[in-house]
């Protein structure tokens, strides 16, 4: 019997990052053959799945968010980058059975770092908080949108 306190397939966590630099946020554009938000704009992160993960470990959430920025960016940050949360909801996916906990995080740098974009996505860029509305993030970029709610929580972090 699994814990209670474990992902299983029915629960999953999102987790997603900004990134940062001098009052500017990374945000990378999906690309076009993704079935999921194609060609919508994001911010670096994924779905920690079970029973992909190792649940024992006490940084478990911190690691695999490491890993994630890793792939999608060439960005590399430590795991104690991430202490506390800027965001966190829940959604629940009626024809799929599933629960989703999202988790966003803020990290900032000091210098910019050098982007290598992974092939999920098609192009990135740098915005200011006042550009946000320049660019579609789909139902996430919506005003109680996830994306949207982590982006501006980060600027005032």
């Amino acid at each position: 019997m699994s814990s209670p306190h474990q992902l299983t397939e029915n629960v999953k966590l999102l987790q997603k990052t900004a990134i940062i630099v001098e009052d500017k946020v990374l945000i990378l554009k999906r690309f076009a053959g993704d079935g999921y938000r194609a060609e919508k704009w994001d911010l670096p992160g994924g779905n920690v799945e079970w029973p992909e993960v190792d649940s024992d470990k006490r940084d478990l959430h911190q690691e695999e968010i490491v890993r994630e920025l890793q792939e999608e960016t060439g960005i590399s940050v430590l795991p104690n980058q991430f202490q506390t949360p800027v965001y966190m909801g829940t959604y629940f996916e009626k024809e799929k059975d599933l629960y989703t906990i999202i988790v966003g995080w803020s990290v900032r740098l000091t210098e910019r770092p050098a982007v290598n974009i992974s092939p999920e996505h098609s192009e990135f860029t740098w915005i200011s908080r006042e550009q946000l509305d320049s660019y579609d993030f789909g139902f996430a970029g919506e005003k109680e949108g996830f994306i949207r709610r982590t982006i501006e929580a980060s600027f005032t972090h």
